[in-house]
């Protein structure tokens, strides 16, 4: 299991979510909002698991959990996963203490696209949930060995071919929503999650991070070689010559990794820029 650590880390490197938003990684797992996409499922009455025809579940930006039925739901962020990561979801805790059940499910290597989700009210009266709030959590884990040969997901993106099976029939504008052709490759994909501000503000501060670092080795690796160096020399030259060329030695070696970091320094600065 990822943990929030390593969600930042592999975030924009085999993990994608449209849209981002930083504050819900939480320790162990990703948040995600809940969109207006909603329908309440109705069961026939004849014994078979055939579904009649389903109805709305959203109304003004409430969604209205029918006491005794099952309600579909989809997640407003699309999810993109690689070869290398799965995920499970599961119910937060403050929607669970609502009454509602919801059974954990599984989210399978290079999947893409919105996440449908079957939320169940066993309970004698309507639950309510707003739009836009979070109600279900992602965990993420790193497969020990990638997938090596697939280059699709066996579900479709929202598994929007369940719907009919369902009794639900969206309309052309839900469809269009659902089965977006960007939302199904995982290129463009992690094209438009590049985009999200936020995730431009954990690459800025990786990228900090590791400039600080970089410049650290080099000055630890300057120091050894300058070091190095007054040991050869003593073998040949009197303590004021070796200072004298140490002390030029090593100006030429800062000066060079100087360049080379002010360099990366103007390459962020430009970028930044250009981005904005």
């Amino acid at each position: 299991m990822l943990s929030k650590i390593d969600i930042e880390k592999y975030i924009g490197k085999g993990i994608y979510i449209v849209p981002f938003t930083r504050d819900n990684i939480k320790e162990n797992s990703i948040n995600l909002k809940l969109s207006d996409k909603a329908w309440t499922l109705n069961p026939s009455k004849n014994g078979t698991r055939q579904y009649n025809h389903a109805s709305l579940a959203c109304n003004k930006n409430i969604i209205t959990l029918v006491p005794h039925t099952t309600t579909v739901v989809y997640t407003e962020e699309v999810i993109a996963l690689n070869s290398k990561f799965g995920g499970t979801l599961h119910a937060k805790v403050g929607v669970v203490a609502k009454g509602i059940v919801f059974s954990s499910t599984m989210i399978g290597p290079l999947y893409c696209g919105h996440l449908m989700v079957l939320l169940q009210n066993p309970t004698d009266n309507p639950i309510s949930l707003n739009v836009g709030d979070t109600f279900i959590s992602l965990a993420l884990y790193k497969l020990r060995t990638k997938l090596r040969h697939e280059t699709v997901n066996s579900n479709s993106g929202g598994h929007v071919e369940k719907l009919a099976d369902l009794g639900i029939r969206p309309g052309n504008g839900i469809m269009k929503w659902l089965d977006e052709d960007w939302k199904k490759d995982i290129v463009k994909i992690k094209e438009k999650f590049a985009q999200e501000s936020e995730y431009q503000e954990i690459k800025r501060k990786q990228n900090q991070k590791k400039l600080i670092i970089a410049i650290a080795i080099a000055i630890v690796m300057a120091l050894a070689i300058g070091f190095l160096v007054y040991i050869i020399m003593c073998k040949f030259y009197s303590r004021q010559n070796i200072i004298a060329k140490l002390v030029s030695f090593t100006s030429s070696i800062v000066a060079f990794v100087s360049t080379i970091l002010f360099e990366k320094i103007f390459d962020q600065i430009f970028s930044r820029l250009f981005n904005k």
